[in-house]
């Protein structure tokens, strides 16, 4: 399993994104200034490749503006890995991690559900087969394909 830093992943969920929109560097750094990220082509080209990091605020703007969700820019590819905070989680790992249904083997689960607010951590406490259920919600689709998404729609009901 390939291991990454996350803004190498970063960089190369924005390049995909640009290039499904069908536009160039020059594209995206026009669309990022109507958002108030004054950037030139070759600081986006530093992101692109893994170079510079984003900050939080500039990681929603480019979400904004590529029309992705955040989460969709800190995912790595199917079958690779990332490096967080000194330990390196696949991306199933990570997105459950980011989506607050999982905690790192690595983290301290009480402390992880303490620095919780109050709702999200409601909605962590779902009874195991309630869990299960959205786990498999979430992935049998995926895991089958477009080809047999009905088949996955009907398997869930």
């Amino acid at each position: 399993m390939p291991q990454e830093s996350l803004a190498k992943v970063i960089g190369e969920r924005v390049r995909a994104s640009r290039d499904r929109r069908g536009w160039d560097q020059t594209d995206l750094v026009a669309a990022l200034q109507t958002v108030g990220l004054e950037y030139t082509q070759p600081t986006l080209s530093r992101i692109e490749r893994g170079e510079r990091e984003l900050s939080v605020s500039e990681l929603f703007r480019f979400a904004a503006v590529l029309g992705v969700s955040p989460v969709a820019l800190v995912i790595p590819r199917e079958g690779d890995a990332v490096e967080v905070g000194g330990g390196v989680l696949d991306g199933w790992a990570l997105r459950d991690w980011v989506r607050g249904f999982a905690v790192p083997s690595r983290m301290d689960d009480l402390a992880y559900r303490d620095a919780m607010p109050a709702d999200e951590r409601r909605a962590f406490r779902v009874p195991g087969v309630e869990r299960l259920v959205i786990w498999v919600t979430d992935r049998l689709p995926r895991a089958l394909g477009d080809s047999d998404k009905e088949l996955a729609l009907q398997l869930l009901d």
